[in-house]
């Protein structure tokens, strides 16, 4: 049997700076009780994926870092609970470990997935309040369809943004349509896009809007 090391990355000059770890020997259950899995990367995706980092780290205050313990990179992301074993996932979180997993590959889109799943942890460390008004404009209600893949015809992308989804998995639930809002505007690639949809769609304009207001009420932003 092949070897596997583990690599374990301290960031200096941040109080309670979290650690980077590749991969993890055994399995690992977050609290909603789903087992992880997650293989290490290679050395070259390592230091692709390390350098999302320190632009994921340069977005947030001491404060919003000191909720963040441990980023694990993986090969593969196994997701799994009674029987059955998600592998599309790119990303997930335990959120009272506070640690982000994040699937490093050729799509190179870690930096997205790590302030995606990021998001989740300061809701639930926090414990958000602004359901009620996020929710108020939606044209229709959560389907908690987890599996549904993202059509990116822009056709249907037009259809979705005037119903208050910025993408299809966005109609997963509250949290997911929050990440995802988060992720592409603190992602720098993406957030041109996503302020461009904005000022055309008032509801997609009033979610990043909260998302914003959020971040700020809360002392996470550098």
């Amino acid at each position: 049997m092949k070897k596997i090391v583990f690599l374990l990355l301290f960031l200096p000059g941040i109080a309670n700076a979290y650690s980077i770890q590749n991969g993890m020997r055994s399995e690992h259950t977050i609290p909603e009780n789903y087992q992880i899995k997650c293989t290490p990367v290679s050395s070259y995706y390592y230091r692709s994926a390390l350098s999302d980092t320190i632009k994921f780290k340069k977005t947030y205050s001491k404060k919003a870092l000191s909720l963040l313990n441990k980023i694990i990179f993986c090969k593969d992301l196994h997701i799994g609970r009674f029987g059955f074993i998600t592998k599309w996932a790119r990303g997930t979180y335990d959120w009272k470990q506070k640690w982000i997993f994040v699937k490093i590959d050729k799509n190179q889109d870690s930096d997205y997935i790590l302030h995606h799943e990021f998001s989740s942890i300061l809701m639930k460390q926090n414990k958000i309040k602004i359901k009620s008004d996020w929710i108020q404009h939606n044209r229709g209600k959560y389907n908690h369809d987890y599996g549904k893949a993202n059509n990116y015809n822009p056709r249907h992308l037009e259809k979705i943004y005037k119903q208050g989804w910025y993408r299809d998995y966005s109609q997963s639930s509250f949290e997911n349509d929050f990440n995802i809002i988060a992720g592409h505007y603190f992602t720098g690639w993406l957030r041109k896009k996503l302020i461009r949809t904005a000022s055309k769609h008032w509801i997609i304009n009033w979610k990043m809007y909260l998302v914003m207001q959020w971040y700020k009420k809360k002392g996470f932003l550098r």
